[in-house]
């Protein structure tokens, strides 16, 4: 019988523990392994959801802003045309000529009652040969607070606030035509004391009798 050197014993000892503890390392260093993955996708899934409130944010912003400036752009940026006044009524209206222009001379007369409230409300209402201006209902602040309240109620509101004087079309000096349609002189009446309390109502200017 051959019998293995002591060397060999020891070796073979060594052998038998050995294993284990290399398996309890390798288990372990598993585990740790899986912990870190573990933890490294919970703070990708926290930075993503992080980053897609971000995104979302940033795309509102973006799909919002674009109405505010449309609407700052026609307000303060309006079309430039010419208004007179030409009598202050006792019912509370006020009568001016102001000048529109259009495609057509429809879309003209609509744009010359639009410029009519536009400027009651933010450019002012220019002298007359007997009349003295009024100025606007709103002043510079009150306009950028309510834009988008001021652009609706210029745009949508102008049938309710004017009204021509005659129905007939202009004609002769009053309508002229230029690059792109016409030009067009219109009386319009302002319904500027009802035009006022609309604005008082709804809280966009002080009321007369508030004080200060």
């Amino acid at each position: 019988m051959i019998f293995p050197s002591c060397f060999e014993l020891a070796q073979g000892l060594a052998s038998i523990f050995t294993i284990p503890l290399a398996y309890m390392h390798n288990l372990k260093t598993l585990i740790l392994l899986q912990d870190k993955v573990t933890a490294s996708c919970r703070l990708v899934f926290i930075f993503g959801i992080r980053k897609m409130k971000k995104t979302l944010f940033i795309l509102l912003f973006v799909l919002f802003l674009p109405s505010v400036c449309y609407c700052q752009g026609k307000l303060i940026k309006w079309p430039d045309y010419e208004n007179n006044l030409v009598r202050v009524g006792t019912d509370g209206t006020k009568l001016v000529k102001v000048w529109g222009k259009g495609s057509t001379i429809r879309s003209a007369i609509i744009q010359a009652r639009k410029n009519a409230l536009h400027a009651s409300l933010i450019a002012g209402l220019n002298r007359g040969e007997y009349v003295m201006q009024t100025p606007p209902l709103c002043d510079d602040e009150t306009v950028r607070e309510h834009l988008m309240y001021l652009d609706n109620l210029i745009n949508h509101a102008y049938d309710k606030y004017t009204t021509l004087v005659t129905d007939r079309v202009p004609a002769g000096e009053d309508m002229l035509h230029v690059r792109g349609g016409y030009k067009v002189g219109a009386y319009v009446q302002i319904h500027y004391d009802l035009l006022r309390k609309k604005l008082e109502t709804d809280g966009i200017i002080r009321a007369l009798d508030s004080g200060f």
